[in-house]
């Protein structure tokens, strides 16, 4: 049975130090809730750090590993405090955190944090190796992290890899800031599966993708050099029974009294949060202040809680943060405040449990309006733990959550006066009206909880390890060849059709690289031999084959397969292909190079190719679309065909294929063994016409309909040798 590996900066237990020596406090987070399911089900472990400096634990490091292995199956990862202040504080809170967040301004590229962030994740990679084998599944979460599943992959080619961001991705004019951006997204793209909260999340990943590597995705898969990456959004639930019966119990019932009676009746509106600058916590605050202020008939009859959990206060701007935030709640009190009432309640403190469950409960507006946040789960908790439907929250569309969450108030967090406005509108809704809205996203939270979540992505992970495994499966291993070359020295007659495009060297337009000496002794051993007849195809240019196989008497096809030449014989023209339309529509291309910097004509005997390969992708797309539609219209009373392929629109006269016309020699003779070898970027109805028994391989990703698949030419020029 294969084993599950979740990898996290931290672990689901954390270990403290109290008056009674080393203590192990459970985490009651989502993540921790959503994955126990898994434990029970897989051989388990979970490799992170278990919050302590290394220095502190060096006498306590054996039990500690002991006593998480035993009790948690939790393996710790120990940082030192160097690790801790340069990896977990410096570089992903100094340097992703802020750029994902799209705080620019605060982005740290100090060189060093850098240099340990990678150090950190090797390390996390030379841990995942003590335990990992290629039928296991390894999950890795969040931003800690990016570079750890193609480090895992460099150590364990095919295990099964999923990586989930938990904060959101930016926008490639934003993440293209990182010196480190292709590492990253390299890293990244070591997974069989990368999760978002959100589309928009999955969007600014795939731009990254295409605008960074060069890799396009279609369908949310991108193919990434010989594997696909898949790419999709989850949004992450909350385990909504939890939340939703705990103000059943006594303690939470008695804590619910205890908050109502010091509130004397007052209306009270809700804010907690860790005090962190994507938090949106100054802008709520001045839109009170203003609410106060044009609503004076509601002093002394409401009340603000403001919680703020302490959060990274090594770091400069939230050390800033709590100074702005207590000034302004201070000067707030000060301007409405009078004796015996102040609008603000203000605790800067983390909350248990039950305590915050009872906040939920007696509030009746929550206000979350972060700048920016990957999802905000406490939105969700809030209408789950509102049983009598009542609360009303109110919620920024910089949030993952909002997309789930239309039905309630949904602000911008810079637009101050929408929150103000939100504010009024919520003190006045009725209670039906509560109750109808919260009805519908307490019944969509329910269903989507976080073991929903957690299945789904873990379901969408097995089928891209299923994929994986079916590609292999297509593999031309070595008891395919050897069967193969079984078949080929039986019989009698064998025609071997080669792509030159691809099979002997990787092909690019316009330009041709010759092939080795060792490739063409290999191609003179096999043609020699009576049985074999042989015809090697491609696009290139007669003169471009006479170059490359001077010496060599076989068959060919070039030109794109407008041209053929046999055995001692010259080059022929397989059909009159019309050419005069060359001219008429040579402007139409020629427009749109101009108008797309960056992308090239290439002109052909019969054939128009723009490519946009190296313009700017949006554009290069654009145009794409634009050029497409230009042609159809002016085309559709020719003879003509417009061809798509690799950021290239190529219009040529129809009936040109370089597969097709290599298809000419099967229907003059009966073949008792046929071998086919192409790249598979035209003519994929090629491997339709060939007969039944033949053996197929495509050079690349096994997209086409051909049996086998290698990964590259160098696989096909040492099967060749093997034919002799």
């Amino acid at each position: 049975m294969p084993k599950l590996i979740i990898v996290s900066n931290r672990l689901p237990v954390k270990v403290k130090k109290g008056s009674k020596g080393l203590q192990y406090e459970q985490s009651s987070g989502g993540l921790a809730t959503g994955l126990k399911s898994f434990y029970k089900s897989y051989d388990s472990i979970w490799i992170g750090w278990p919050g302590l400096p290394v220095e502190e634990l060096e006498d306590s490091k054996k039990n500690i590993k002991e006593k998480l292995n035993d009790e948690f199956n939790c393996e710790p990862l120990f940082l030192t405090r160097y690790e801790i202040e340069n990896y977990y504080l410096g570089y992903s809170n100094k340097t992703i955190w802020p750029l994902c967040h799209y705080f620019t301004q605060f982005v740290n590229y100090d060189k060093k944090l850098w240099q340990v962030y990678k150090k950190v994740n090797q390390k996390f990679a030379n841990k995942i190796a003590e335990f990992a084998d290629e039928d296991d599944i390894v999950w890795v979460h969040d931003y800690h992290l990016m570079l750890l599943p193609k480090l895992i992959r460099e150590k364990i080619k095919n295990i099964s890899i999923g990586y989930f961001h938990h904060i959101p991705f930016p926008s490639y004019e934003i993440f293209r800031l990182l010196p480190s951006r292709i590492e990253l997204m390299e890293g990244l793209m070591g997974a069989n599966l990368v999760g978002f909260h959100t589309y928009d999340y999955m969007r600014h990943f795939q731009s990254s993708a295409q605008r960074l590597l060069g890799y396009e995705s279609q369908l949310g898969r991108i193919d990434y050099e010989d594997r696909t990456v898949k790419v999709d959004s989850f949004p992450m639930g909350i385990d909504f029974d939890k939340f939703s019966n705990a103000s059943k119990d006594s303690e939470v019932k008695n804590e619910i009294n205890i908050l109502k009676k010091k509130m004397m009746n007052q209306r009270v509106v809700l804010s907690i949060d860790r005090l962190d600058y994507t938090k949106g916590i100054l802008q709520r605050l001045k839109a009170y202040n203003i609410f106060l202020r044009n609503n004076p008939q509601c002093k002394e009859k409401i009340k603000f809680i403001v919680v703020t959990a302490p959060s990274r206060e090594e770091v400069e701007q939230y050390n800033q943060l709590k100074e702005r935030t207590e000034r302004l709640v201070s000067q707030i009190n000060g301007e409405h405040g009078v004796l015996g009432w102040m609008p603000i309640w203000y605790l800067h403190k983390t909350f248990n449990f039950k305590n915050l469950v009872a906040l939920y409960n007696i509030s009746d507006i929550y206000v979350v309006t972060p700048l920016r946040d990957g999802m905000n789960l406490m939105a969700k908790e809030y209408l789950a733990a509102r049983n009598d439907k009542k609360g009303v929250l109110i919620l920024s569309e910089m949030a993952g959550a909002y997309k789930e969450l239309g039905e309630t108030f949904i602000v911008n967090p810079n637009n101050i006066s929408s929150i103000v406005d939100s504010l009024e509108k919520a003190m006045d809704l009725s209670d039906d009206k509560k109750e109808e809205i919260n009805s519908i996203m307490r019944e969509r939270l329910k269903r989507y909880n976080v073991v929903r979540w957690a299945e789904d992505f873990f379901q969408k992970l097995n089928k891209m390890r299923e994929l994986e495994q079916k590609r292999e499966s297509n593999l031309l291993t070595e008891d395919i060849q050897n069967k193969i070359i079984n078949d080929y020295k039986k019989s009698q007659k064998r025609l071997i059709l080669i792509d030159y495009d691809g099979a002997f060297t990787p092909y690019c337009e316009g330009e041709i690289v010759e092939p080795s000496q060792d490739t063409i002794d290999t191609l003179e051993n096999l043609t020699q031999d009576e049985r074999n007849e042989f015809v090697i195809f491609s696009q290139a240019e007669r003169s471009e084959m006479d170059k490359c196989f001077r010496n060599l008497d076989t068959n060919f096809v070039a030109d794109q397969g407008a041209y053929l030449k046999r055995k001692n014989q010259d080059w022929e023209k397989l059909d009159m292909f019309d050419t005069e339309w060359k001219s008429d529509l040579l402007p139409v291309f020629e427009l749109f190079v101009d108008r797309t910097p960056g992308s090239t004509l290439i002109e052909k005997e019969f054939s128009i190719i723009w490519d946009y390969s190296d313009a700017s992708f949006d554009l290069g797309e654009l145009r794409a679309r634009e050029l497409i539609n230009e042609l159809m219209g002016v085309t559709g009373n020719m003879d003509l065909q417009i061809l798509e392929k690799e950021n290239r629109i190529e219009l040529r006269a129809s009936g040109l294929s370089k597969e097709h016309a290599a298809l000419r020699w099967l229907a003059n003779e009966k073949w008792d063994f046929v071998l086919a070898v192409s790249d598979g970027l035209a003519g994929k109805t090629f491997y339709d016409h060939l007969p039944e028994k033949s053996y197929s391989i495509k050079i690349g990703k096994p997209e086409t309909k051909s049996k086998y698949y290698v990964k590259s030419p160098e696989v096909i020029i040492d099967f060749l040798k093997k034919l002799i």
